[in-house]
């Protein structure tokens, strides 16, 4: 589960979007492998009611999982903040 709250005491939620992609994979040892992919952007001109979005961003995953690879990206791009976080993680069934 991925859960985001702006931090901001804004409206920068109106112009923001946010895409999941999220990977599963069951392994020749039956573990489940999953990746997840979280791009949030802010693409609305910076204003007193939309400043930087300042989020606090979770990935939750099942008891037990483990983390493989903590590969966190985080980018901004010329047209606003752009927070690219893969996680790779491991549950077996």
């Amino acid at each position: 589960m991925v859960v985001d709250a702006n931090l901001t005491a804004s409206k920068a939620n109106l112009e923001v979007t946010k895409q999941v992609d999220y990977r599963v994979e069951r392994r020749a040892d039956g573990c489940l492998v999953a990746q997840v992919r979280v791009e949030t952007r802010n693409d609305g001109a910076e204003s007193p009611i939309n400043p930087l979005y300042n989020s606090y961003l979770r990935v939750y995953a099942p008891g037990g999982s483990e983390l493989l690879d903590p590969n966190f990206q985080i980018r901004q791009l010329p047209t606003g903040p752009t927070p690219d976080v893969g996680a790779p993680g491991r549950h077996h069934a």
